[in-house]
């Protein structure tokens, strides 16, 4: 009687780790529930008790871009309807940039008891941080369009141009907090230079200052990253 020997069954490929991270990044933006109304929710338990609830982050950035605005201009001796517009500007993108990349460098470990419990894709998290930060933006946006229609020149048409920088603005701070929030967690000592990092792009970045103070040294702004 001929021995018949059995075929071997391939094993099947591990799935390669760029290809399950993308994974979890489409299951995040497919399960948009998730982080839409936790971001909404943790609005609402931040300012729990407060009447004014997240307008208080507004009037004390509108009182701070008014006070800075209007020392600066004197200071750098600018004309006060051309420096605030701007200065406003800088400030709320800012505040957006440097609040959803200090918040997704404990992006992982703040929420350390949801992932041990609950099976959802990672990135939501990250998600999540980013829409509470958009909420705070669409209120503090505010501030903007007051300096340009009361103190500045007014609301130019380019302006429509802003709405298609904000969604490229959204999905590079997507990609920069996944990179914060993997290195944070793994490496914690990561989370000091996220910190100093942050402080020191605020003064070398025109927020502050305007670009063409530096003159001929422009360059400067143009290899600066935040600036753009």
């Amino acid at each position: 009687m001929k021995r018949t020997i059995p075929m071997a069954v391939p094993h099947a490929e591990p799935p390669l780790i760029l290809d399950s991270g993308l994974a979890e990044i489409r299951a995040a933006f497919t399960r948009h529930h998730l982080w839409f109304w936790f971001g909404l929710l943790d609005i609402r338990l931040r300012y729990r008790r407060v009447v004014l609830g997240p307008w208080w982050v507004t009037l004390s950035m509108a009182a701070m871009v008014g006070a800075l605005g209007l020392l600066y201009s004197r200071i750098l001796q600018v004309d006060i309807a051309d420096y605030l517009p701007f200065f406003a500007v800088g400030m709320v993108l800012w505040a957006l940039i440097a609040g959803q990349l200090t918040e997704a460098a404990n992006g992982f470990t703040q929420f350390e008891h949801a992932i041990r419990q609950v099976r959802i894709p990672l990135p939501a998290y990250l998600l999540r941080i980013l829409w509470r930060n958009i909420l705070v933006l669409a209120h503090n946006s505010l501030i903007v369009l007051v300096a340009l229609m009361f103190i500045g020149t007014g609301i130019p048409i380019t302006a429509l141009l802003a709405l298609p920088g904000l969604v490229l603005l959204f999905g590079t701070l997507f990609g920069m907090s996944l990179i914060t929030a993997i290195l944070c967690t793994r490496y914690r000592d990561f989370l000091q230079v996220i910190t100093v990092l942050l402080q020191l792009l605020f003064f070398v970045t025109p927020i502050l200052w305007k670009p063409e103070a530096l003159g001929r040294h422009g360059w400067v702004v143009d290899a600066n990253p935040m600036f753009h």
